[in-house]
């Protein structure tokens, strides 16, 4: 063998090995606006706006939430955490709890949990 052809196979198998990695699709990624007019609401106040942006981390996600109710209330919060199931801090006013946590059930869902401290 040269020593071209040694590096040639291992960059194969370097791409090989990153190719699933780097294809692995997160549907919930990206910035999600509600659309008020097609919402409606059980209980509580509606929002006039909201918006939730995901984005991808080191083998996890971070959820920055904005929104503004109809009554005024305004609540920014923000979590970065991992599918391993294991308590995150939320940062800012989540009217759900101080922590969450996030467990990949398939490929399209995901088991979410909050709690107060």
């Amino acid at each position: 063998m040269t020593p071209a052809s040694v590096g040639a196979g291992t960059l194969i198998l370097i791409a090989l090995t990153v190719l699933p990695v780097a294809q692995e699709h997160n549907a919930q990624l990206g910035t999600w606006r509600m659309n008020i007019a097609r919402s409606t609401f059980s209980t509580g106040t509606g929002f006039k706006r909201a918006t939730s942006k995901i984005e991808a981390v080191d083998g996890g996600v971070r959820h920055t939430v904005d929104s503004v109710y109809a009554d005024g209330t305004s609540r920014r919060y923000q979590y970065t955490t991992k599918y391993d199931g294991k308590d995150s801090p939320v940062v800012g006013n989540s009217p759900y709890g101080d922590t969450t946590a996030l467990t990949r059930v398939d490929a399209n869902t995901t088991r979410g949990r909050a709690d107060a401290l």
